[in-house]
């Protein structure tokens, strides 16, 4: 993975690529926030977005790498393979299992959220009240996720007494809900693990 990141991050200069190292935590794992970085470099936060924009443009030149475009190809088709919208702690882990990478690898797990996220063919959902983190495919993956979790929620609430007595039953709701949205088992248990 560090390979990837060093082939997008090739063109850029020291400072540019300090930044996107920093916002993206690529080395430590932990980001950096604007004002850190402008800190570091007796700039504004807003010229530290300004750097970051520009560096990300000049990085995504750098994607029709044949190594970084496999890279990708390969986390597209296990973002398909989970039903086109995964939690970001399984997607990541899936996808580094797949390139032959350790999972506990926080650098390479770092660096494979920034390749996914500036190839534009993959979405990132930050962490807000409702949802953990999660990639997505597009929105349409997305709608069929949140109906999966609103459907299945509903049932449950409805017919809550029913669950409390017998919980083995709720699989059965499971199974009810995947059959009228036409989705799989597996793809409605990995867009549940999202909320």
């Amino acid at each position: 993975m560090n390979k990837l990141t060093n082939t997008v991050l090739s063109g850029l200069d020291a400072r540019e690529r300090d930044v996107i190292v920093g916002r993206f935590g690529l080395m430590k794992s932990e980001t950096c926030t604007l004002a850190e970085i402008g800190n570091r470099y007796d700039i504004t936060r807003e010229r530290v977005r300004q750097i970051e924009e520009l560096a990300l443009a000049e990085a995504k030149k750098k994607l029709s790498d044949p190594a970084t475009k496999a890279f990708v190809q390969t986390a597209v088709s296990e973002l398909k393979r989970m039903g086109g919208v995964a939690r970001d702690d399984m997607a990541t882990a899936a996808i580094l299992k797949k390139m032959g990478v350790a999972e506990s690898d926080s650098a390479a797990a770092a660096s494979a959220r920034f390749i996914m996220e500036l190839s534009g063919k993959m979405y990132f959902h930050r962490e807000d009240l409702e949802f953990y983190p999660y990639w997505h495919l597009g929105t349409s993956y997305e709608k069929t996720a949140h109906a999966v979790i609103g459907k299945l929620s509903a049932m449950l609430k409805s017919k809550r007494e029913e669950v409390l007595k017998e919980n083995t039953r709720v699989f059965g709701y499971l199974a009810d809900v995947t059959k009228s949205l036409h989705v799989s088992e597996a793809e409605a248990k990995n867009y549940l693990a999202i909320s």
